[in-house]
This record gives structure tokens, C-alpha cells and sequence, in this order.
């Protein structure tokens, strides 16, 4: 992520809640502030800030990658991926909302995949899902809404979105925010 705190707070934590609940994985990993080792192979787990600094040199099977669209480029993300050059089976996962960017390695992500989910492009090294309203969607819309969040109604609260619309209503300078952090929708300004 971009930050140390957003990444231990978006995905590792997460993780680490996931050993702590799981009996088995309780058992095989040992969890630490910043790393969780699987003991039986010394593999680990760890947490990483968006900082350039120090990505060199690791040598990785998976990565996460969290908010790409607070990213201010792509080097992280290609310091980290060249260091799976070893790996048979590489992993890299990235998580986002839209952004306004669109001279970005969010949006040039975003394109990618949306051309391959076009047939546009083949690659089968990339498997990308995109959950978003299309822009002509009416954004006031619940059933727009669950074409941008599949877990509606779940994790993602229905009032919570009616509250949220109806300020982006009220207040105009809101609207973009709503568009893009509840509908992943490109926008053209913050």
C-alpha cells in the first residue's frame, strides 16, 4: 500500500486475523508484528510500505498490492515483480478503487484488463475482475450499485450506500467521490 499503516491495516491484519481464527494454520504459523513465518519452510509473510526503498533484491512468490490508485508510479510494483523472476508460479494480487489519474499505473492496470475482459487483448497470464458501474449508469441507482459491489447487502451496508448518494446529491462536490469510491468510476477530477 501506500503507506505502512494502510497495508498492515488493509492486508495484513487481515491475514494475521486469519491464522489467529484458524486452528490449522495456528499450528504452522507463527504470527509477529510485521512478518509471519510458515515454520515447517521458513516461508514468510510480510509487510511492506509503498516506499520505493529497499524492494530490491527480495525474492518473492506472491505479492498484494493494495489501493494502486494512491500510487504515485510503477516502481514498487516493478521492483517487487522482478524479483519473482525464480518463481514458476508468480502471484500479484492488486486491490482498488477508481481513481482520477488517468496517466496511471492504476489506470494503465485498469485498461489492461479491461481489454482483455473485451477480448481486445489475450494474455493468459493475467486474470483481472473489474466490479464497476458503467458511466452512463444512472449513480443513483441501487441496482447500480450492486454492479460495483457484489458483496452488497454483506460487507458492504445498503444504508450505508443510501446515505452516501444522498449527500453526493445534496453536495455536488461530493458526487466524483461517491462515483468513484462506491462505483468505481473514473473520473476526471478528485
Amino acid at each position: 500500500a501506500l503507506n505502512e499503516e494502510q497495508a498492515k491495516e488493509a492486508v495484513f491484519d487481515v491475514a494475521r486475523e486469519m491464522v489467529y481464527a484458524n486452528a490449522k494454520l495456528n499450528k504452522r504459523i507463527k504470527p509477529y508484528t510485521k512478518t509471519m513465518v510458515a515454520m515447517h519452510s521458513a516461508s514468510r509473510f510480510q509487510l511492506l510500505s509503498g516506499s520505493k526503498r529497499g524492494k530490491h533484491g527480495k525474492n518473492l512468490s506472491a505479492m498484494i498490492g493494495d489501493e494502486v490508485h494512491e500510487w504515485e508510479n510503477r516502481e514498487v510494483m516493478d521492483a517487487l515483480r522482478t524479483s519473482m523472476v525464480t518463481r514458476s508460479q508468480p502471484v500479484e494480487i492488486y486491490l482498488t478503487t477508481a481513481g482520477f489519474d488517468k496517466n496511471s499505473l492504476c489506470y494503465e492496470l485498469h485498461e489492461y484488463c479491461m481489454d482483455i475482459q473485451e477480448g481486445e487483448l489475450d494474455d493468459p497470464t493475467f486474470f483481472g475482475k473489474i466490479y464497476a458501474a458503467d458511466a452512463e449508469d444512472d449513480w443513483t441507482d441501487p441496482k447500480t450499485w450492486a454492479k460495483a459491489n457484489p458483496n452488497l447487502g454483506v460487507s458492504v451496508r445498503l444504508d450505508f450506500l443510501r446515505d452516501e448518494c444522498a449527500k453526493a446529491k445534496r453536495l455536488p462536490t461530493y458526487e466524483n467521490t461517491f462515483k468513484r469510491l462506491h462505483l468505481n468510476i473514473w473520473t476526471e477530477q478528485d
